[in-house]
């Protein structure tokens, strides 16, 4: 059982965006590859909780990057779980080059579903001390994002097949290719995203109608919510940008 795991990934064209540079949800999507494989190893990942009914559900995440990887590059990420705090289970990830030089850094915060009864469920009721004996130590746990009501919603989508993952939810790295794809196009050529703050709040259906709106509140600063048909917030997101000239 390793307590740190590593998994190295090459970027391919199809997973690049007009820069010829990897996309944050490609990156989010090596990252729960990552988290997947390293809780199989530690005989606490999907596996062992589908035979009793329970799946780990992603509630938050935080990641930021310093560079992003280019078309052909090979990546490396390290992951380990951090702890127990209540209902939330730690993770956190580190981004680099084949040179170990840091891209980007990532922490997780997530909680076991009873399937049946739609309930969450502490971690360490399941496991015991294997968790809560890994310490929280010092990282920055991702934050519980504000309600924000002053968004433009510009953007209709229908949740389809491709959007559910084996779960039949809709894959969490859905909802940020969702709010990247919700804003123009002219914004994204001259602006890069830094830093990414996302709060994953209720589920998902299939054949959905849903909204996806964004709102600058300052420079470079934007909010981002994923509501339904009936208003109910889905998803709320933070992110920081950069122009091409900084």
């Amino acid at each position: 059982m390793k307590k740190i795991w590593t998994e190295k990934y090459r970027i391919h064209s199809y997973e690049v965006d007009l820069r010829a540079s990897a996309t944050l949800p490609v990156l989010c999507q090596f990252m729960q590859e990552s988290a997947w494989r390293h809780a199989e190893n530690m005989g606490f990942g999907f596996s062992y909780l589908k035979d009793q009914d329970f799946v780990w559900v992603l509630a938050r995440q935080v990641v930021k990057m310093n560079v992003f990887p280019k078309w052909g590059d090979t990546i490396k990420i390290e992951t380990q779980p951090l702890g127990v705090e209540k209902l939330l289970f730690f993770r956190e990830f580190r981004l680099s080059d084949e040179n170990g030089n840091s891209l980007g850094y990532a922490a997780t915060a997530w909680f076991i579903m009873d399937l049946k009864k739609r309930r969450p469920k502490r971690p360490d009721k399941y496991f015991g001390d294997q968790l809560n004996k890994l310490g929280l130590g010092t990282f920055e746990k991702p934050a519980r994002l504000e309600a924000d009501d002053a968004l433009d919603y510009s953007e209709k989508i229908k949740v389809s097949y491709s959007d559910l993952d084996v779960n039949e939810h809709v894959n969490n790295v859905r909802y940020p290719g969702w709010m990247l794809d919700a804003l123009p196009l002219d914004f994204l050529k001259t602006h890069f995203v830094r830093e990414m703050e996302i709060n994953y709040l209720a589920e998902a259906q299939y054949g959905e109608d849903l909204q996806v709106g964004y709102c600058e509140h300052e420079e470079l600063l934007l909010t981002h919510a994923v509501r339904n048909g009936q208003e109910k917030v889905l998803c709320r997101a933070k992110t920081k940008w950069q122009t091409e000239k900084a």
